[in-house]
């Protein structure tokens, strides 16, 4: 007899992409009752906020293997594989898995689906299910699982966490989150359940008092940035992080961008709070020193140099122009960008045309992204000297011809479009970290 032709889950999930976002848990609600409740096996370390969410969860994963423990991570979104969001201790799930909890989860959302009045199971739903099932087979301990948006009906929030983590609070989604700092950070106060512990990040003092209020009222317990830990890096570039629970000293990370630091100290205090432990200090330094995060600040090198970099709102590519003005000042800089619909467009282009010497706008192929003509509008004001809107590959043969062998292709606006060039110069031999 014949073995089973192994499903297309990624297939699938790309079917899925066109419906959208449902500002709910029912749909996950109602497929993970149809799995048996997989979510239920293990304990959670939910991490939301608005940027920095993927590189602290991996670092917390990576931190608590370390430590002993068989931990599960899931992120979003992937780069160039939908397998990359769904790891146990550092590796993805194979594809086998994939195909095989992919077409129990397709398989289940039918179901679901019948209990829903005609609403569909969506895309991050279904992805989200099949992380949960796996990391359940696997019998990890934890799961560090980053929310796609918000806290309130993500669909990562069917969990109670025992720890959360707000990375930081900055304007983005505001289509869905709400247009103010305000409606923002409420979203977000729903990683603050009933009896847990919360790590916060550097936030406003309003934002704060939401999230003092929203602790009070559930019985959680915040540790604050600054008030319960700190870090400082020495001249020698090396990194110092004081916890509640420890301290830890030279320090060097592999991940690439001065923000990792601010990822770094709310990892670790992160993983000593769900052990209620320190950590061994020669874990932490061996750890943060191999943990490097794809996209994130990455360098490609070749001819031309390429800087991959998944900024995808004005907070990110603000933090971003500061990197490259302290790290490429004098350096050619072409700039390949596309950017979402629900994304601080104008400002993010404002920003980038401050710096480029050209600028080429494109499109991925996510369906909620700008045109390029629409783009290269917004920076028809500019100080840009150069200005184009072109299609994918168009665009990136541009760059790679106007930077030349001493010029520097940064990609940014939407880790969609760092997904694509990466998968696309991959194919073409470079060479990854």
């Amino acid at each position: 007899m014949s073995e089973p032709s192994p499903v297309d889950f990624s297939g699938y999930l790309d079917g899925l992409e066109n419906l959208g976002i449902e500002p709910s848990l029912l749909g996950i609600e109602a497929l993970c009752h149809e799995l048996a409740n997989p979510q239920s096996r293990f304990d959670t370390i939910q991490v939301t906020g608005t940027n920095g969410k993927t590189s602290t969860s991996r670092m917390i994963q990576a931190l608590l293997s370390a430590s002993g423990l068989t931990v599960g991570v899931y992120t979003s979104p992937h780069l160039e594989d939908y397998r990359e969001r769904i790891m146990v201790d550092g590796v993805q799930i194979s594809e086998a898995d994939f195909s095989d909890i992919g077409g129990l989860v397709q398989e289940k959302a039918r179901v679901a689906e019948q209990s829903l009045a005609g609403r569909r199971i969506t895309q991050f739903e279904v992805i989200t299910a099949a992380a949960f099932e796996y990391f359940a087979r696997r019998a990890v301990k934890v799961a560090v699982l980053e929310g796609g948006m918000g806290a309130r009906w993500d669909a990562t929030s069917l969990v109670a966490p025992e720890v959360g983590v707000v990375t930081n609070v900055s304007l983005d989604h505001a289509g869905w989150l709400g247009p103010k700092l305000e409606d923002i950070a409420g979203e977000k106060a729903y990683v603050i359940q009933e009896g847990n512990s919360v790590i916060i990040g550097p936030v406003s003092r309003v934002v704060m008092r939401i999230f003092d209020e929203r602790a009070t009222a559930v019985g959680a317990y915040l540790l604050k940035n600054g008030e319960h830990f700190s870090k400082s890096v020495r001249d020698s570039g090396e990194l110092e992080l004081v916890t509640p629970k420890g301290a830890y000293f030279g320090i060097s990370l592999g991940a690439s961008g001065p923000w990792q630091a601010e990822n770094a100290l709310l990892a670790a205090v992160s993983a000593e709070t769900y052990l209620d432990n320190p950590l061994e200090p020669k874990t932490v330094r061996n750890v943060l020193d191999t943990v490097k995060v794809p996209g994130r600040a990455e360098l490609v090198p070749g001819s031309p140099e390429y800087l991959l970099d998944g900024a995808h709102n004005r907070a990110g590519i603000e933090r971003l122009v500061s990197f490259l003005r302290s790290q490429y000042q004098g350096r050619r800089l072409i700039f390949l960008v596309s950017i979402l619909r629900d994304k601080e467009a104008p400002g993010m282009v404002a920003d980038l045309c401050h710096l480029g010497n050209k600028i080429i706008f494109t499109s991925s192929k996510n369906p909620r992204c700008y045109e390029p003509d629409e783009l290269k509008e917004l920076a028809s004001h500019s100080s840009a000297r150069e200005v184009l809107s072109l299609e994918m590959g168009s665009a990136i043969k541009e760059a790679a011809a106007v930077a030349g062998d001493e010029g520097l292709v940064v990609v940014t606006g939407s880790l969609f479009l760092v997904g694509a060039v990466r998968k696309l110069l991959r194919n073409q031999g470079s060479i990854f970290a």
